[in-house]
């Protein structure tokens, strides 16, 4: 699952990446989300976040991953009133991710789901709560703790996956 100013994805079968007929295989950003006509990612996008966090988060000028580091860092340090509203918030968001998991797990059933994109850690700062949800909703021998981020921590991984779709067409070519 690709976390940015919307939500994107891939699937990698055996060592290749899955395409589909026109390119959109994985695509979970436009999956249609609690039975509504509304898209997962009108509810998991990095800005509906931030959008929703802005009396705690001020207007200063910072990227989408400085922004969701300080909404970590916010959970951190903040009194324990301050931060039970703050979760409120947050709960939501999560929620909504445990629930594109299960859908994800349900449908595909992977060896395993990576997180990263615009935001790369966001498990590693937010999987606490994302198990938490997802253990409420989700039979954990179908699918048991095996969620993890992005090893590209510095390094946007559509640019990885980007380059190596020119590699696998350039060595086709050669053939």
């Amino acid at each position: 699952m690709y976390f940015g100013k919307g939500i994107g994805g891939a699937i990698l079968v055996n060592g290749s990446i899955v395409r589909g007929e026109n390119s959109a295989a994985g695509e979970i950003g436009h999956v249609s989300f609690n039975g509504k006509n509304c898209e997962i990612e009108s509810s998991l996008s990095v800005l509906k976040l931030i959008d929703n966090l802005k009396p705690w988060l001020g207007n200063e000028e910072q990227q989408l991953a400085q922004k969701v580091e300080k909404i970590r860092d916010l959970l951190l340090s903040k009194e324990d009133s301050e931060k039970r509203a703050l979760e409120e918030v947050l709960q939501k968001y999560f929620c909504n991710i445990a629930s594109a998991i299960r859908n994800i797990t349900y449908l595909l059933n992977p060896d395993i789901i990576i997180l990263g994109g615009l935001v790369n850690t966001m498990y590693e700062m937010f999987g606490s709560y994302i198990e938490k949800e997802l253990d409420s909703i989700l039979e954990r021998d179908v699918f048991d703790n095996k969620i993890r981020d992005t090893v590209f921590k510095e390094v946007p991984p559509s640019l990885v996956g980007g380059n190596i779709l020119v590699l696998e067409d350039f060595l086709k070519s050669l053939e």
